[in-house]
C-alpha cells in the first residue's frame, strides 16, 4: 500500500538524485550553506551514494521517494550543526575523555551492552533525537527535535510493525552512532538501506577520520554546558573503521563482541531484509547472505589489523554467552578492565533494566541462515580462524 501511494505521488516521474540538487535543499532546509571541515568528502560520498543506490539498490517507489528527502534531510543536520558551532567556538574545547566504544557484529549483543554500560550516573549515550538532530534550535524558537525524531519511528512502525522484535526502535533511547554519521555521507551504514556495492568499494579506499572528527563535533555539542560524563558510544559500522575511530579519539576504551558467526550472520540478514522493505523491491534472500558474508568479513579483518597494530591493551573482548549469563559482572569486568571502577550499583541498576527489557517483549524474532543460502558447516569454516581465536563455540540454531 506504501509503494502504491508512493508511485501516485509520483506521477510516474522518478524523483531526482542530483546530488547538487539534494544538497541545494539541505541548504534550503538549515537556512545555511557550510559543510564545514571533511566538506570534500561529505560531496563525493553523496555523489558516489546517490549513483550506486539509484543504479543498484533496486529502489521501490517508496524508496525512490524516500532516499533524496534522507539525504536532504541528513545534510540539513550537519549544516545547522556546523553553523551552531560557528555561533558557539567554545564547543569544540569540551573535552571527551577516554569514551567507552562497543563494536561487535550485528546482533551480537552490542545494543544490550551499550545500554547496560551507560546506567551509571557519570556515564552516558547518545539518544536517538540527538544523534539525528544535534544542534539545538535557535534561541527562543521551540525545539522540535524529539517530536521530529517520534514521528520518524513513527512511519518507520507504520510500514513494519514488527522491526521491535529485531532492533528497540525509540526516540529516546540510547541509540548507534550511525544516526549522527549518516551526515558525513562516509559510513558502512548506509549500505542497510539498500545493497550499493560500488559506494561499498569506494568506502574502503577512503581515510574516515574526517566522518569521525565530525561524530566528535556532534557529541561535544550535546556535552556542551551539561556535567562532564563519560560517553558510552557503540556501533557494528566501527568495525570498518577503528582505524579512524581511534585516531580521533585516542584514548578510546573499546568493547568487542563476540558471538558465533552463524547465528549473528542469520539475525543479521533477517534485521538487514527488514529495514531494506521500507526502500527496496524485493530480491533474491541469497543475494543478502553472499553481501553479509564479504562485507562483515572485511569488516572484522581490518578490525583485528588495527588491534594488532594497537595491542591488546585498548581492547577488551566479552563474549555473547558471557554477556547473557552474567550482565552485571560483565559490566564490571568491563570498566575494570580499563582500570575504572563500575558504578555502586551496578547490580541493581542491571537487574532493575534488564526485568524492565525482557529480550522477548515486543515479539519473537524468527529466522533461519538457510533461507539466506547459508550453511552453519560454510559460515564456520570462513571464520574458523576467528572463532579459534575468541574460544567461540557454535550455538544451536534458533526454534521456529
Amino acid at each position: 500500500m506504501a509503494n502504491a501511494a508512493a508511485g501516485l505521488l509520483q506521477g510516474g516521474r522518478a524523483p531526482r538524485f542530483d546530488p547538487e540538487t539534494i544538497l541545494a535543499k539541505g541548504v534550503r532546509k538549515a537556512g545555511s550553506g557550510d559543510l564545514g571541515d571533511g566538506q570534500a568528502q561529505v560531496r563525493e560520498g553523496l555523489a558516489v551514494w546517490l549513483e550506486a543506490i539509484a543504479k543498484e539498490g533496486h529502489l521501490s517507489p517508496m524508496g525512490r521517494l524516500a532516499i533524496p528527502d534522507l539525504a536532504a534531510s541528513w545534510l540539513a543536520s550537519r549544516l545547522r550543526l556546523i553553523d551552531y558551532m560557528r555561533a558557539n567556538p567554545a564547543v569544540k574545547d569540551v573535552p571527551l575523555a577516554r569514551p567507552v566504544v562497543v563494536v561487535g557484529f550485528p546482533r551480537t549483543g552490542t545494543t544490550l551492552l551499550h545500554h547496560l554500560l551507560s546506567l551509571g550516573a557519570d556515564t552516558r549515550a547518545p539518544l536517538m533525537w540527538e544523534l539525528q538532530e544535534p544542534a539545538p534550535p535557535p534561541a527562543g524558537a521551540p525545539d522540535k527535535r524529539i517530536a521530529a525524531a517520534k514521528r520518524r519511528v513513527k512511519t518507520m512502525l507504520a510500514v513494519r510493525p514488527d522491526l521491535p522484535r529485531m532492533h528497540p526502535l525509540d526516540a529516546e533511547a540510547p541509540e548507534e552512532c550511525v544516526h549522527a554519521l549518516q551526515q558525513t555521507l562516509a559510513t558502512f551504514h548506509l549500505g542497510a538501506y539498500a545493497p550499493v556495492p560500488s559506494y561499498f568499494a569506494w568506502l574502503l579506499e577512503q581515510d574516515l577520520s574526517p566522518a569521525y572528527a565530525y561524530l566528535r563535533l556532534v557529541l561535544q555539542a550535546l556535552a556542551y554546558g551539561q556535567p562532564e560524563r563519560r560517553w558510552v558510544l557503540k556501533a557494528p559500522a566501527h568495525l570498518f573503521a577503528l582505524d579512524a575511530l581511534l585516531t580521533v579519539f585516542p584514548d578510546a576504551c573499546v568493547v568487542h563482541i563476540h558471538r558465533d558467526p552463524a547465528r549473528a550472520a542469520a539475525s543479521g540478514c533477517s534485521l538487514t531484509a527488514a529495514i531494506r522493505t521500507l526502500t527496496t523491491e524485493p530480491s533474491d534472500p541469497k543475494a543478502l547472505g553472499e553481501e553479509w558474508l564479504y562485507a562483515w568479513g572485511e569488516g572484522l579483518k581490518r578490525a583485528l589489523a588495527v588491534r594488532e597494530a594497537m595491542g591488546p591493551e585498548r581492547f577488551c573482548d566479552v563474549r555473547y554467552d558471557e554477556l547473557l549469563r552474567d550482565p552485571a559482572g560483565t559490566v564490571r569486568r568491563v570498566f575494570a578492565y580499563f582500570g575504572d571502577e563500575a558504578p555502586p550499583n551496578t547490580d541493581e541498576a542491571v537487574a532493575s533494566w534488564m526485568a524492565a527489557n525482557p529480550a522477548d517483549r515486543h515479539g519473537r524474532h524468527r529466522y533461519t541462515l538457510e533461507e539466506y543460502g547459508l550453511r552453519v558447516d560454510a559460515v564456520h569454516q570462513r571464520f574458523a580462524d576467528y572463532m579459534q581465536r575468541f574460544d567461540l563455540a557454535p550455538e544451536a540454531a534458533p526454534a521456529g
